[in-house]
């Protein structure tokens, strides 16, 4: 029987070696040479002028600016377009840019943002993940973006996460690591959804995991980011919850201005 001694000289020398192996396929994944695309900007006004009015911002990372799509209207969000226009006259306010954090969507996007929006879409996370960010961090942070939200809007949809360990760039173990992530990730955008009848989840992981861990033709060139296939997963996903948000805002009072009374446009 191998001494213990030895068996835990064994055990850190795996460890250690693990560790390299993640730090070299992280730092590959980051680094190598894969085309870089711009930010879209899916903002706009759409439908009938007639129908009920509804405003609609959007905060987060590139899950919003759809890079690697050829035009906006390929992302999901403007995907969903054709269906909301039946009911609704839709402006769209996007403050999202691609890499943003949590903190990005706190202490930056939400001072761009005006208080009266029927609905704010949150779609950030996952790069909080792949770095690390533990879920009580997560938790925190996502419940104080919540509350000042809550005085900016009429509800909250928090997008949660997908399965980000499906994205080709990402070689095993790390795809493991990432997997891993994203599911708590979204745990945790769930329980904060729970915690307001104005917050909604999409139920993101559920509804889009199978289709993404089977078919990997939903990339893009990056091998990171979806491709217009990707974002219509996301779009059919999404679409009952967003509906049933707008639906929702319509029972909400107005809301009182609280501060920054700018909109995009000025």
């Amino acid at each position: 029987m191998m001494p213990v001694r030895r068996l835990t000289r064994s055990a850190g020398a795996a460890g250690v070696a693990l560790l390299a192996v993640l730090w070299m396929e992280q730092q590959w994944a980051a680094h190598y040479d894969f085309p870089s695309f711009p930010d879209l900007d899916p903002s706009g006004e759409f439908g009938d002028p007639n129908l009920p009015h509804r405003t609609i911002a959007l905060l987060g990372d590139s899950t919003i600016t759809g890079p690697g799509l050829y035009s906006a209207d390929d992302i999901w969000v403007r995907q969903l377009i054709p269906q909301l226009t039946e009911q609704y006259r839709i402006r769209i306010d996007s403050f999202a840019f691609g890499g943003a954090r949590l903190n990005d969507v706190l202490f930056t996007q939400i001072e761009e943002t005006s208080t009266g929006y029927d609905m704010v879409l949150v779609s950030a996370g996952s790069n909080d993940a792949l770095r690390g960010m533990t879920q009580l961090q997560m938790r925190q942070i996502l419940t104080t973006i919540c509350s000042a939200l809550l005085e900016r809007s009429r509800t909250i949809v928090l997008a949660g996460a997908g399965d980000i360990g499906t994205a080709p760039r990402l070689p095993f173990p790390l795809s493991a690591i990432a997997t891993s992530r994203a599911r708590a990730t979204h745990a945790t955008h769930g329980r904060i959804a729970a915690e307001s009848d104005r917050i909604f989840h999409i139920p993101m992981w559920e509804l889009t995991t199978p289709t993404y861990r089977s078919d990997q033709h939903l990339f893009s060139a990056d091998r990171f980011h979806p491709n217009k296939r990707g974002h219509e997963v996301w779009a059919k996903a999404a679409l009952p919850t967003i509906l049933e948000a707008l639906e929702y805002s319509s029972t909400i009072p107005e809301l009182v201005p609280t501060g920054n009374s700018a909109t995009k446009d000025g």
